[in-house]
């Protein structure tokens, strides 16, 4: 299996499943192992805690945003955080040797390759649930631009046979959906 070029990594329809993987395998070897993004940016609506799972503390480890810098504040209001992403280390080990990745940040560790594997097969789990929910999930939206409704139903999850929690939103047809069971399915549109 080759590793492909940064360039070449966007998944494709058309890509084997060998090709995904390399693809999967070499994006997410780009990573530490110690990245958590939850720590960086708003997921799931919680504040970012700050830190990564080895405890580094991002904006101590990277520095903070330049307070002389208009690009630091959003509507007079200065973060601290503003472009984190390009002054940490942890999302680009494509762009440095090991060594200066750790001179970076002693606590820099890449991904493995069964690391990456695990992650590109729950990926593809996730998707392959996903067609099975979206396969009801389509016909159940009855919204239109003259039937701007609303509405909510617990039906039996397609994938897992549990309960999935549907929501459409009157303003545009959104549907949200989440499966009781654990690992099955959620998103929001």
């Amino acid at each position: 299996m080759t590793t492909p070029t940064r360039k070449s990594n966007a998944i494709r329809p058309d890509d084997s499943a060998e090709v995904r993987l390399a693809k999967h395998i070499a994006h997410d070897r780009q990573y530490c192992q110690h990245y958590d993004p939850s720590g960086v940016t708003m997921i799931g609506g919680k504040e970012p805690h700050g830190h990564c799972k080895a405890g580094v503390v991002y904006l101590d480890q990277f520095g903070r945003a330049p307070k002389d810098d208009q690009s630091s504040y959003t509507d007079g209001r200065y973060y601290e955080s503003t472009a984190i992403f390009k002054r940490m280390c942890c999302t680009d080990g494509n762009e440095r040797t090991e060594p200066e990745q750790l001179a970076r940040c002693p606590k820099w560790e890449r991904r493995t390759i069964e690391q990456a594997t695990e992650r590109h097969n729950d990926i593809e789990a996730s998707i392959a649930r996903m067609r099975i929910v979206n396969a009801v999930v389509h016909p159940w939206r009855t919204w239109a631009k003259n039937n701007r409704v609303a509405k909510q139903e617990i039906i039996e999850c397609p994938a897992c046979k549990g309960r999935l929690h549907l929501s459409q939103a009157a303003y545009n047809g959104h549907v949200w959906g989440r499966c009781e069971t654990d690992g099955c399915v959620n998103w929001m549109e």
